[in-house]
């Protein structure tokens, strides 16, 4: 069995936002996103955010790489797209492993009045959503 390795693109499909990842078999990562966010279970909340608000998601492969270069090549797609930067991505830190250590600053802009959801009343559609995944869960 063949396994890509290398960099992938993930990005939100109505507001262009982009998660980039690295990963020794893309195809098995693609999965566990998919599968969390059916779920309700996505380790990125404000991806999970957005795919319960009834936004869809493309997956693409940005680059193959060796696996030694995976750290290095993440950081510079990472920093290519602006992917850390709220208001362009879901990259919670610049990638590389670099401990998953995420900025105050970072985090601080996406919550209250600087979240991209603030003051937002979701849809009966997806309020239903949600309650369906809440079900499953218990």
């Amino acid at each position: 069995m063949v396994f890509v390795i290398g960099i992938y693109l993930i990005e939100n499909d109505s507001n262009h936002k982009k998660y980039i990842g690295q990963s020794k078999n893309i195809k098995d990562r693609w999965r566990r996103h998919q599968d969390g966010l059916r779920n309700g279970r996505h380790e990125n909340r404000y991806m999970q955010r957005a795919y319960n608000l009834g936004q869809t998601f493309s997956y693409s492969v940005l680059e193959e790489c060796q696996e030694s270069e995976l750290n290095e090549m993440e950081r510079k797609w990472i920093a290519h797209f602006q992917s850390n930067d709220y208001k362009k991505g879901y990259n919670l830190d610049d990638g590389g492993n670099a401990g998953k250590t995420f900025s105050a600053q970072n985090l601080a802009l996406r919550r209250g009045k600087e979240s991209p959801n603030y003051g937002r009343k979701a849809s009966q559609k997806t309020k239903e959503k949600q309650r369906q995944a809440a079900l499953g869960k218990n």
